[in-house]
């Protein structure tokens, strides 16, 4: 049984941002990413940054909505044909059956393009390096986690069984 994990398990030199697919729905997380120092890698994430300026009016997702627009842009440059659908979603979503529309409908144009071929890898489910403390009840797994997103104190238990 393996009780810590490494860093380096998850860094793949042949990319220069690494992103994860979260386990319960299609989206790309946001929270947690891993950049090479390099112009391509700096560039993404000042337009990951900027794009807070530019959020629509609507149901937008934030950063997690956002980041998908942006990996669009990305691949497929600011206006491309195929992504006015998807970001007309987005612009409209009203709550967050519709923001998880546009993400998907971001999601099907990005597996489209291979977005593993080009500088960005997204990892696929259950590959990642963060795990949603829920779908566990918030238990710790000593030979798969590495870390935790959610975890609140609120809402820990004290307990000391193993998991």
């Amino acid at each position: 049984l393996c009780i810590f994990r490494l860093l380096e398990e998850y860094i793949d030199d042949k990319y220069e941002v690494i992103l994860y697919e979260r386990f319960f729905n299609f989206e790309i997380a946001c929270g947690s990413y891993f950049a090479h120092n390099s112009e391509f890698a700096r560039r993404f994430l000042m337009q990951l940054a900027d794009s807070e300026k530019t959020l629509p009016a609507s149901f937008h997702g934030r950063d997690n909505g956002a980041i998908h627009f942006v990996l669009l842009e990305t691949a497929y440059g600011e206006f491309g044909n195929d992504t006015i659908g998807c970001r007309k979603l987005w612009e409209n979503s009203r709550d967050g059956a519709d923001l998880y529309a546009a993400e998907v409908c971001a999601r099907l144009l990005l597996n489209r393009e291979k977005v593993n071929s080009w500088r960005i890898k997204i990892t696929r489910k259950g590959e990642g390096w963060v795990r949603d403390a829920f779908l566990t009840w918030s238990r710790w797994s000593r030979g798969h986690d590495f870390m935790i997103h959610g975890w609140k104190a609120d809402n820990l238990i004290n307990e000391t069984s193993e998991a």
